[in-house]
């Protein structure tokens, strides 16, 4: 099995930080006490009247209206009851487009989930880069975190950051992954942890006992051939696609086989053609 592991990608995903999509659900995927630690530590910076987390799953399917849906990284339980959704951004979008989006989650929730008590998101958002990349989130790169809470008439409301918490149905909090990482305290640790490379000794204790535990030299491995299995599967995918293409642009079964150095059989097949 080893003998089929690209060590190109191996040593990019032992290289990989937590915060990435192949380690982050991996590393929260379980409600360990070392887990539990690390997000009630973010959860009651932010929201202190919240108690202890209850359960927690990892890539949840969100159906919403009109046959719209999508996949949100956690969706964690309350003690009390309280819904939060926590999204990993690990790409830049235009900040505008970013709060519609997760507007839409934030509303989601609270119309799905929540049942009168009040819900909140946590994005948490990697806008390390050059200053052009920096551009598209205005003022944030100075910040922490921004709030923005839902109005209980949310229907015609919109974001708001002159409401209180306490005051809203849902809040949607904004955090600056890197900003967060300078700080020199428990949380500043956990959000340096999250952005270093896989090879790094972590600072926080919970979250280094879980990278010891989790990300062993044999699990590495076997991400590794996952991920070469998703490389493949999605390279097959976009050959037959292209087939597929170019039969519509009127190019014949035999020269696609001869192009893409593929059987006849194989390509008629594909086109599912006699």
């Amino acid at each position: 099995m080893d003998n089929d592991i690209d060590p190109k990608i191996l040593e990019e995903i032992r290289k990989l930080s937590i915060s990435s999509n192949v380690k982050f659900n991996r590393f929260f995927g379980d409600l360990t006490p070392e887990t539990k630690n690390v997000l009630e530590t973010i959860i009651r910076h932010y929201i202190p009247k919240l108690k202890s987390i209850k359960n927690l799953t990892i890539q949840k399917y969100a159906a919403h209206d009109k046959g719209r849906g999508r996949i949100t990284d956690m969706e964690i339980e309350m003690i009390d009851g309280e819904s939060i959704w926590v999204e990993m951004q690990n790409w830049n979008e235009k900040i505008e487009e970013v709060k519609f989006f997760r507007w839409d989650d934030l509303r989601h929730l609270q119309l799905k989930k929540a049942k009168g008590r009040k819900c909140y998101l946590f994005v948490l958002l990697k806008i390390k880069g050059s200053e052009e990349e920096y551009k598209i989130w205005d003022g944030f790169r100075d910040l922490e975190a921004i709030r923005y809470s839902m109005k209980p008439d949310y229907h015609d409301g919109g974001m708001n950051e002159e409401i209180f918490p306490e005051e809203a149905d849902g809040v949607i909090i904004f955090l600056n992954t890197e900003r967060l990482s300078e700080r020199k305290d428990t949380l500043g640790d956990i959000f340096h942890d999250l952005l270093v490379p896989g090879n790094v000794e972590l600072k926080n204790k919970d979250m280094e006992k879980r990278r010891k535990e989790l990300f062993t030299e044999e699990e590495v491995r076997k991400m590794c051939i996952e991920e070469q299995k998703l490389v493949d599967k999605f390279t097959e995918e976009n050959r037959i696609s292209d087939i597929k293409f170019m039969y519509t642009e009127g190019i014949s079964p035999e020269k696609i086989a001869k192009g893409t150095k593929l059987t006849l059989e194989k390509v008629k097949k594909i086109l599912e053609i006699e």
